[in-house]
């Protein structure tokens, strides 16, 4: 995205009296084919920032307190934003929540780059009773493996898919051919331990903050409400405009990364 963390507090400060910005004219609106309008940038900085400040509020394991605190919010923004492809940051920047056809449109990278992603699944058979379409965002952290080798764990079904993910495919009666589209990846040039952490602790903040943005959250259990309501309120889009369900059933951050052998903890 190319902003500065200077640049992105500045522009965060100039619109923090406003939730979102304005639905934007027609006429201020880019073609896909072009980079992001600087209003299109500025409602991301302002989206991003208001999710991020609601995880460092949120419940989270004390590794991951230490690790957001190891760098100012704006900092934790720039990062994440400039690792966003103009389709998604478009869509992200939108004022009306994504369609199944928009998320459709978004492209796969066959890649071993980390990332996150997001599957959208179908039901097996349509009940009109029953939402026809659900998403599930992730993250591929596995160095060598990528987004590709995450894409083929959820396609055999194996360590890749959580037991609750599991569940939820079973449950709702949902087809495992969804397709897979790329929000973010970066390239890991080196497998150096520290390397890897810092990698992976960038791109879960990132699927946290995803899961948030396309209101992929499940209300969750009775005994956590409070905290899923409060989680899937940052969501810049009303949740009753979104045409599709969630099926993330946890905050990210509620889980330690793991470190690999060899990693030098502070």
């Amino acid at each position: 995205m190319g902003r500065t963390a200077d640049s992105v507090a500045r522009q965060i400060k100039k619109i923090a009296k406003v939730r979102d910005p304005p639905t934007p004219l027609l006429s201020t609106v880019t073609s896909p084919d072009k980079e992001l309008s600087e209003f299109e940038r500025a409602t991301l900085v302002v989206r991003l920032d208001r999710i991020l400040m609601g995880l460092t509020k949120a419940n989270k394991t004390e590794q991951w307190d230490r690790v957001l605190m190891g760098a100012p919010r704006a900092e934790w923004a720039e990062r994440i934003l400039a690792f966003i492809p103009t389709p998604v940051g478009r869509l992200l920047a939108a004022p009306s929540p994504p369609t199944i056809s928009t998320l459709r449109s978004l492209e796969w990278e066959n890649t071993c780059k980390m990332g996150v992603y997001t599957w959208i699944l179908t039901r097996k058979i349509h009940n009109p009773l029953y939402p026809e379409h659900y998403v599930y965002v992730g993250s591929a952290t596995k160095y060598g493996w990528g987004l590709s080798g995450r894409k083929y764990q959820h396609q055999k079904g194996g360590e890749g898919s959580s037991f609750t993910l599991k569940h939820q495919i079973q449950h709702h009666g949902l087809a495992k051919k969804g397709h897979f589209a790329a929000l973010l990846s970066m390239e890991v040039k080196s497998s150096e331990p520290n390397e890897v952490v810092k990698a992976r602790q960038l791109i879960v903040l990132a699927e946290a903050a995803f899961t948030i943005w396309l209101g992929a959250l499940t209300e969750g259990r009775p005994d956590a409400q409070k905290e899923r309501l409060l989680l899937r309120s940052l969501c810049p889009w009303s949740l009753e405009q979104i045409s599709y369900c969630g099926v993330c059933s946890h905050n990210p951050l509620s889980m330690d990364i793991s470190y690999p052998m060899g990693y030098a903890r502070l």
